[in-house]
């Protein structure tokens, strides 16, 4: 009777590994999108510069996003930008959250508007820079409507709107 029991409870141990093996890798399987997703603006900024190496940045403020983008901020939930503080590389991240869906149409080309009035005066100090910002497009995600200026802002935007 006793190796009975020490059978069973064996063979229970072995169901509980097998059913514990089975959860962890349906657990891995449903999360290959890295985790929680990226919520806010800020922290998708945060993973674009951990994806790129970008230079020192420094963090734009709303006098620029509505003076220099010409951005109406009430229509802005919540944005995040970032840009080089080495005036001679065009490295930039700006994120928005939109409050108002209508506004979004505006916002893209206001985008837009930036990264061609940006590839225009690099092509005259840098045709390096000048391609980079060439290579660079206004993306859309969700409530998102953002863009990344770097090298290897293809990968970034193809990683971030994995996690978005």
């Amino acid at each position: 009777m006793k190796n009975r029991s020490v059978k069973i409870i064996r063979l229970a141990r072995c169901f509980m590994l097998l059913f514990t093996a089975l959860m962890l890798a349906v657990g891995c399987a449903g999360n290959q999108g890295g985790g929680e997703k990226l919520a806010t603006p800020q922290a998708v900024c945060a993973r674009a510069l951990e994806l790129g190496s970008f230079p020192e940045m420094k963090k734009g403020d709303e006098a620029t996003v509505s003076d220099f983008f010409g951005i109406e901020l009430e229509k802005i939930k919540s944005y995040e930008l970032r840009m080089s503080s080495v005036g001679t590389l065009a490295d930039e991240i700006a994120v928005f959250e939109l409050a108002d869906e209508g506004y979004r149409s505006t916002l893209v080309n206001l985008l837009k508007q930036r990264l061609v009035r940006a590839a225009s005066v690099a092509r005259d100090y840098s045709p390096e820079q000048h391609e980079i910002l060439q290579k660079s497009s206004v993306e859309e995600k969700g409530a998102f409507v953002f863009y990344i200026v770097n090298a290897k802002s293809e990968s970034i935007v193809s990683e971030l709107k994995k996690a978005m």
